[in-house]
């Protein structure tokens, strides 16, 4: 399987941030009283499939076989009747027991998403350990801590595949998932008094006492990386569950806190960042690729916010491209998150098959988690939106624009409908969608690149598919 890293850096060598509507007058992303005719989506070519979600269980033979030029992360249920449907059907890699499958998954197919990093088996609990009683970085028993997770990466390794010699390599990637750190001064100033925090740090400033947290905690993130890199197979590819120099936002992204852009140092979470603050800290130099998550909260069909789903998840990925140009990959569920929705109610058709088309035309791959007992709801959408994909494979070779025409945080204030476009070799490849439409609303759309333009013709909620040709 080609590298990841390859793969992600060659799609990520150019992206084209267009001037918006607003400055240009060239993209204009509204209702259109234009003699032009329309292109609307049954006009394209590219087969839509239908698809039945009736079942309680994915129904994986209702889609040809087929394969994407980026990274696609199956976290689900094994098939019942334990095929590797997945690797078939769009996705490349599988998290989870291996030896669950009849065919042998090769290694190169094997994701692992390292959970409860900070309790490690309970043993941090059990000893009293600051960093998960009250996430202190001081205080901590760190050869303790490698020891439980050196015997949890062991367990999984033989448990997946007991043939293969502990220091092979069994991954391709491990994600971190530690999520044991206090990000905000406020936060980080409320357990200056605790008992638990050495009398030397309680004595110090409030400014002095936050820069002596971060630069520990920034350390204490660095361990369970510096433990893979230092025993297991140095071509395991590594990240960290949202911990990404913009970390998610939802309410923050209409507003004006990045009205100046990415680059502000305040903006970037300190656990990537060195003292000087820069993206150059140990822990942000062992991620070889970042994860940032867009989880859904908001029901779109009950709350009027949850509308912006399309621009908060684009979001997620432009403002961490701003940032730096590491390969990303993009945390979705097709369930709305149990802290909003506690019996995890699937989203609805068109979100989940744009959280698949989305990011893959911005360039990133996706890491698609989905808890075993939840319910299956419209993750068939999400299938047909890769595959709806896969017939545009081509527009991944080389150096690909990625064109831009209305930033995230544009989008979430206006909430005009949204497009992307992938530009390759002549053709302009074009996704676009309008979360704010009624059912048989049509929105029309100006699309443009550089001399090149089109108006396209989005019906209700659909997600527009199509590539045309650039010279004519």
């Amino acid at each position: 399987m080609t590298n990841l890293k390859t793969v992600f850096n060659k799609l990520i060598l150019r992206i084209s941030l267009l001037i918006p509507a607003i400055l240009s007058g060239i993209f204009l992303l509204m209702p259109l009283r234009i003699s032009q005719a329309q292109i609307h989506q049954q006009n394209c070519s590219g087969d839509r499939l239908e698809v039945d979600v009736s079942g309680k269980t994915i129904n994986w033979d209702q889609f040809p076989d087929f394969s994407l030029p980026l990274p696609v992360v199956y976290h689900g249920a094994v098939p019942a009747d334990k095929q590797p449907h997945p690797l078939r059907k769009g996705f490349s890699h599988i998290q989870g027991s291996v030896k669950s499958y009849t065919e042998k998954i090769p290694f190169s197919n094997r994701v692992y998403l390292w959970t409860g990093i900070a309790a490690a088996d309970n043993w941090a609990k059990r000893t009293k350990q600051p960093w998960v009683l009250i996430k202190s970085p001081w205080g901590n028993d760190i050869e303790g801590y490698r020891q439980r997770w050196w015997n949890r990466l062991v367990h999984i390794k033989t448990n997946w595949d007991s043939q293969r010699d502990i220091r092979e390599r069994d991954f391709d990637m491990i994600i971190a998932d530690i999520e044991m750190a206090r990000h905000s001064d406020k936060d980080i100033l409320a357990i200056k008094d605790h008992s638990l925090v050495p009398k030397e740090y309680q004595r110090l400033s409030d400014r002095e006492f936050i820069a002596a947290y971060q630069q520990s905690m920034r350390e204490l993130y660095n361990e369970p990386l510096k433990l893979i890199r230092d025993s297991l197979s140095s071509d395991i590819k590594i990240s960290s569950y949202g911990d990404t120099p913009i970390r998610r936002d939802w309410w923050g992204i209409g507003s004006e806190k990045y009205s100046q852009g990415f680059k502000q140092s305040s903006l970037t979470d300190f656990l990537v960042k060195d003292s000087q603050k820069q993206l150059n800290s140990g822990f942000y130099n062992n991620l070889d690729f970042l994860s940032p998550t867009a989880y859904f909260f908001y029901d779109a069909a009950k709350h009027p916010d949850g509308k912006n789903y399309l621009s908060y998840i684009l979001f997620q990925i432009e403002a961490n491209k701003a940032q730096d140009d590491k390969p990303q990959m993009l945390f979705v569920w097709t369930n709305y998150h149990n802290s909003a929705s506690p019996k995890m109610d699937p989203v609805s058709p068109e979100m989940a098959e744009a959280s698949a088309i989305f990011p893959l035309i911005s360039g990133v791959g996706i890491y698609n988690w989905r808890m075993n007992n939840n319910q299956k709801g419209n993750y068939e959408f999400f299938i047909r939106g890769l595959y709806r994909m896969s017939k545009f494979n081509g527009f991944f070779k080389g150096d690909p624009i990625y064109v831009v025409p209305e930033s995230a945080s544009s989008s979430f204030r206006s909430k005009n409908a949204v497009w992307r476009g992938l530009v390759n070799d002549g053709k302009i490849l074009i996704a676009a969608h309008n979360p704010h439409a009624k059912a048989n609303e049509t929105t029309q759309v100006k699309v443009a690149f550089e001399g090149w333009s089109e108006v396209i013709e989005l019906l209700g909620n659909e997600i527009f598919l199509c590539s045309f040709d650039l010279k004519k």
